[in-house]
Parts: C-alpha cells; structure tokens; sequence
C-alpha cells in the first residue's frame, strides 16, 4: 500500500492493483498491460512514476495514465520484485527473489559485488542521505560510495530483514521473520 503525492492510495493484492481517490476505486489487471495480477510492491518515483512489482513477471510502470509492463530489458528475464527503491542520484533499485538488480541505461542489470552473497533474497530497501540499506534474507547490508558491508544484527531473533523505516530521527527500525 501506498499513497502517492496527488493522495491516491494504491492497494496491490493477488488479483491486481486498486487505485483509491478518494471517492472510487478503480482496479488494474493484465488486461490494463500490467505483467501479473501477483502485486508484490508498489514505489513512487521523484517524477510521480508509479512502480509495479509483481511476482515472477518483473514491473511495470504507471505514468501519464497508463502502465508500461517490462519496459526495460532485463539482463536475465524478469524476477518476482520485492521492492522498488530509489537512491539519492536518483538510480532505482530492485530487491528480487535473485537478489539486487538496478536500471541503467534501459536495462535491468544484476548488482554482481562480491560482498554480496551469491544467493540472497532482497525484501527491502532505504535509501538514507548517502547509504542504501539493503534488507535480505541472509541479515542487512548497507552500500555507500560502492562500498558495501554487512552489519552484525547480534541482538535481533532473525537476521531476515523483512521490511524497514526510517524515523523523523534518522533512526532505522527493522522488521525480521
């Protein structure tokens, strides 16, 4: 779920995405050029774009009234997209079930750094002044001037970062499971 900057609030489930103004609800499927009916997350972009996450089928984007399904090549077909993120220069990040992935140049390319494991899960991402936070499902990782380090999570019952926020503080609370 999210609200974007005109107050539309998004709703993404297993059947597709709704689009609440307020006063209706209007709903989106394949037949509305989305890649599944599977909406695993939802972003809005620093220009008011709207990014689709499905399962297994990649994203879409939703600008100027319409959606766009896939409009980047990605290098390895489309992943389920966990989450959508957008760093500070404006790069946008991918946590997929194959790991990170960010757009460049009109392709869907694989972050391939070696502090990452090989295998990883990205639920969540944050971008935070000059850090990306990049929450998987082997503990959190934090890449900042493309240095990128793994944070010791000792205290937490589960190094699964599922979800994360960061406060008015600049704190940020992490969500395991």
């Amino acid at each position: 779920i999210i609200q974007d900057k005109q107050g539309n609030i998004w709703f993404g489930t297993d059947n597709g995405l709704s689009r609440f103004d307020g006063y209706s609800f209007k709903q989106y499927s394949e037949a509305d050029s989305l890649p599944s009916n599977r909406i695993e997350s939802l972003f809005e972009d620093k220009t008011s774009r709207i990014w689709v996450g499905t399962q297994a089928r990649g994203i879409a984007i939703f600008e100027k009234g319409a959606f766009r399904a896939n409009p980047f090549r990605w290098e390895d077909g489309p992943r389920t997209v966990y989450w959508i993120g957008q760093a500070a220069d404006g790069t946008i990040y991918l946590g997929t079930d194959q790991g990170l992935y960010y757009i460049e140049e009109g392709s869907v390319r694989r972050s391939r750094n070696p502090k990452l494991p090989e295998r990883y899960i990205v639920y969540s991402l944050k971008s935070q002044t000059e850090s990306l936070w990049i929450g998987t499902n082997q503990g959190l990782y934090r890449s900042r001037n493309d240095n990128i380090q793994r944070l010791a999570l000792t205290k937490l019952p589960n190094t699964s970062i599922r979800c994360m926020v960061a406060d008015q503080h600049g704190i940020l609370w992490l969500g395991t499971g």
